[in-house]
């Protein structure tokens, strides 16, 4: 069994910029990873696989932390400063077959929120398997609506109808709901339009947009314009919205590989 010792950590630098959006503060932020690797498989290549510098074949074996919850209930006891915890930043909570992952991010989710905390959701899997509470904003990843693309790009993370159905059903729950619409694809890859997920997904409280950093494009008026496209559409749906400042930034203009 994979083991660690700390789990609950404060992301710092841009690393931070969504969570903050989403849970509405910029203080008591934290965040927790309770596998190593991830089941998806995303192709991108992976922002969290590059960091941790593992190798494909084992990333996509995940190294779950069956002691997450009880270690993470020690942690927040002594830290009476944490507001609200992301699960998570370099894994994924429900990944797709993973179900030892589903029931330890539920219990993740019991002791945080037992605690006065409230719990921001990021996933590619399916968010029928996340339990209910007030106090977590459940959120999809989607950047397209193709599934030839999630074949290629995303190929063991849910299909983007079962997703889009999963954050539907906490919305309609009167749960609050979010997208992450990054890393959104350059003109040379993407299948579908901003516009067009906006109106798969009109209903949700907030989104983000981000660009694509992972290949060697040069595309900054390309994402200018599907920026004000969101923008529009967020305004007309009334989302409250999150551009990423790197879309605006030129000096990011070329991606960083």
């Amino acid at each position: 069994m994979a083991q660690r010792k700390v789990f609950l950590y404060q992301p710092t630098g841009k690393a931070n910029e969504t969570h903050a959006f989403i849970a509405g503060r910029h203080d008591g932020l934290y965040a927790i990873n309770h596998s190593r690797g991830c089941s998806h498989g995303c192709m991108y290549p992976c922002y969290a696989r590059r960091i941790l510098k593992s190798a494909y074949e084992d990333w996509i074996v995940p190294q779950i932390f069956k002691d997450a919850p009880e270690i993470v209930e020690r942690e927040i006891m002594r830290n009476p400063n944490v507001e609200d915890v992301e699960l998570c930043f370099t894994t994924d909570p429900f990944m797709v077959g993973q179900p030892e992952m589903h029931d330890i991010s539920n219990k993740l989710i019991d002791v945080i929120t037992r605690y006065g905390a409230g719990v921001t959701v990021l996933t590619k899997g399916d968010l029928t398997e996340a339990a209910s509470h007030p106090q977590v904003k459940y959120g999809i990843s989607l950047i397209s609506l193709s599934e030839s693309f999630r074949r290629k790009w995303e190929p063991g993370a849910l299909p983007y109808a079962e997703r889009i159905a999963g954050l539907k059903a906490r919305h309609d729950a009167g749960q609050p709901t979010w997208v992450s619409i990054e890393p959104f694809p350059p003109a040379d890859r993407a299948e579908n339009g901003i516009l067009e997920l906006m109106d798969n997904l009109q209903w949700v409280d907030k989104a983000v947009l981000g660009r694509w950093n992972y290949a060697r494009v040069n595309d900054a008026e390309y994402y200018k314009d599907v920026a004000r496209e969101f923008y529009w559409a967020c305004q007309k749906y009334g989302i409250d919205c999150m551009i990423k400042s790197d879309i605006m930034d030129k000096s990011n203009e070329e991606a960083k590989l």
